[in-house]
């Protein structure tokens, strides 16, 4: 069996409680499984449920690495929830009540919380919450590490990451997305989680920011399959309205693309749902060999514009040769200071494409993912 169908079967065993029962992980193919397992990040997931269920038959030095490792992320991560939701009773001691996003409310979704790892909270905030909240974080040890737009990031010692969004996506690229949560702030969720109040969205706006949030990676470099089990666990959890999700995401080309996640969610995560059939196996090879995030390596990274390009109507290769300035600046960091600087950034790129043949690279892994844009009537 291949790897990723091994993966992809201990991890629907573990969502739907069932005991797996399938092909043991041994000392021949334990490296493949534990390189899928990391890039989609559920290492924690995946060998408890092989260790419980009696088939991790691999040797002493691997079995005692992979525990060490999956411990060490599970006690960061209970420290980084600890210490965020010592952070967040701040903000309500403030009256503020910022809406929490995926991070801890997907992760309370999973039978052990800590198994499911974040590397930040995501956080809407109003426009007139905005400075109080910065003014707590940065009076609590955070230190800014990212003034973007509209997401701007603070990062503690102890690894605890914070993001303040002033919209849930980029104004620049998804204002579209953002139009259909200009109501969050009326009438929220709440949800407790270790004793603490978490204001958050309603299920049904709140599945619909999971579905948009993958759909936006998916437009880029792809998406993972932890992404999809979160929906699968949500929709599970608050029964919200699929239709009314589903005809939300048609106004944006993206039902296709839901009722592919609706097939996955059925086919593998115990999802008991009605949904028009799909071809979903080229979605699953795609989740599969990307990564979490499609970050499997620069190449597939930047054949995210093309894909973008696609769905946005844009010219693909003025895209992956220029693309917008403040994309630039996570590689050339000092764009942030000198942006006068530019046109050398931009000439090395270029220059890079030319030496490293990259952007043929690119433009395969683009083109063949614009095959999914097709398949899933995106485009």
């Amino acid at each position: 069996m291949k790897a990723e169908n091994i993966v992809n079967a201990v991890l629907s065993s573990y969502i739907n409680n069932e005991n797996y029962d399938g092909e043991a992980v041994t000392s021949e193919n334990i490296a493949e499984i534990e390189k899928i397992s990391v890039l989609q990040r559920l290492s924690p997931v995946i060998f408890d449920q092989l260790y419980k269920c009696g088939k991790l038959d691999i040797g002493q030095n691997d079995y005692q690495r992979i525990k060490n490792d999956c411990i060490v992320q599970c006690m960061l991560q209970e420290k980084k929830t600890a210490f965020f939701l010592k952070i967040y009773k701040i903000f309500l001691e403030n009256g503020i009540k910022p809406l929490c996003v995926k991070g801890i409310i997907c992760r309370n979704l999973w039978r052990v919380p800590s198994y499911r790892t974040s590397c930040d909270e995501d956080m809407l905030v109003s426009a007139a919450d905005f400075p109080v909240c910065e003014k707590i974080l940065l009076e609590n040890g955070f230190i800014l590490v990212d003034n973007g737009n509209p997401v701007v990031s603070y990062e503690h010692k102890n690894g605890c990451r914070i993001e303040l969004h002033k919209s849930l996506f980029q104004t620049d690229k998804f204002d579209t997305f953002n139009s259909f949560f200009e109501n969050a702030f009326e009438n929220p969720d709440c949800v407790m989680i270790k004793g603490t109040e978490i204001y958050t969205l309603k299920p049904n706006l709140h599945l619909l920011y999971l579905v948009f949030h993958a759909f936006k990676h998916f437009l880029a470099a792809g998406i993972g399959i932890r992404q999809l089990s979160d929906i699968a666990l949500f929709i599970k959890k608050y029964t919200p309205d699929i239709d009314f999700v589903r005809e939300k995401c048609g106004e944006i080309s993206a039902d296709g693309f839901f009722d592919a996640i609706l097939n996955i969610c059925k086919e593998y995560f115990g999802l008991d749902i009605d949904v028009a059939t799909v071809d979903i196996q080229p979605l699953l090879d795609d989740i599969y060999s990307g990564g979490v995030y499609g970050g499997i390596d620069d190449e597939r990274h930047h054949s995210s514009h093309i894909t973008s390009s696609g769905y946005n109507k844009q010219n693909t290769i003025k895209n992956i040769l220029f693309p917008p300035l403040s994309h630039l600046k996570s590689k050339y960091t000092y764009l942030e200071k000198y942006p006068i600087l530019a046109p050398i950034a931009y000439i090395s790129r270029i220059l890079s494409y030319l030496i490293h043949g990259s952007s043929l690279t690119a433009l395969k892994y683009g083109n063949e993912r614009k095959k999914l844009l097709k398949l899933y009537k995106i485009i």
